[in-house]
């Protein structure tokens, strides 16, 4: 049975091909054919209305059968021309990489490791959240990174490309591009990426992606 899977999958191109013939059989020849000697024997049976039109005309099963089948091609046929397009996965980035980036902060403040631990404390909330699916707690925990204040307090702001990008992901997959709020994110990160850094790629990589997905879903 693997071969009916395979043809009336509609997606290869040659039997994409033999179901478009089939539809165009159906549809130009088998059913007007049918539908001429379906008149023809009704004309020819005594009895009912359902007798005649339905179970003792035989030509009705065949015509039944053949309009089955044209839907059936002609939906197939419909849906692989259809373009194929799917969300592919933004790059999150996890808490090694918010680690790194902070260690690469030149901060000489007496308050900074203190402050470097309640910014990995949020942003590993925020990570946990992203694996569990639970985008808007990203989104508020970053952001309470971001404007360096949460319910206890204010701490020091630190520009992060790791924010920004992770950011734009949660925030598409909330709400898509609304607004180009996911895109200025990631445009965000860009400028804030080092030169040279292969993030650099990745974010590269989330932007394209981005339009690709807004342009042919959105």
């Amino acid at each position: 049975m693997s071969w009916i899977a395979e043809f009336t999958s509609g997606e290869h191109p040659v039997n994409l091909i033999r179901l478009f013939v089939l539809k165009t059989t159906l549809e130009l020849l088998c059913i007007p054919f049918l539908l001429w000697k379906y008149g023809v024997s009704a004309s020819a049976i005594k009895g009912t209305w359902w007798a005649k039109w339905a179970y003792r005309n035989g030509y009705s099963y065949g015509l039944l059968a053949c309009v089955i089948g044209a839907i059936l091609c002609e939906a197939i046929v419909y849906d692989a021309d259809r373009p194929r397009h799917q969300d592919v996965e933004l790059e999150f980035f996890l808490s090694s990489k918010y680690n790194s980036e902070l260690d690469q902060c030149k901060i000489s403040d007496s308050s900074w490791p203190q402050t470097k631990t309640v910014l990995l404390r949020h942003f590993e909330h925020a990570e946990y959240a992203w694996r569990t699916k639970d985008y808007k707690e990203v989104v508020d925990m970053l952001t309470v990174i971001k404007a360096g204040r949460d319910v206890y307090g204010t701490f020091q702001v630190v520009p992060s490309y790791v924010i920004a990008n992770d950011l734009g992901c949660a925030i598409f997959k909330l709400q898509r591009n609304r607004a180009f709020a996911a895109g200025m994110f990631f445009q965000e990160a860009r400028t804030l990426v080092p030169v040279g850094s292969p993030d650099a790629n990745i974010i590269e990589r989330n932007i394209q992606l981005l339009d690709q997905m807004v342009n042919t879903l959105d």
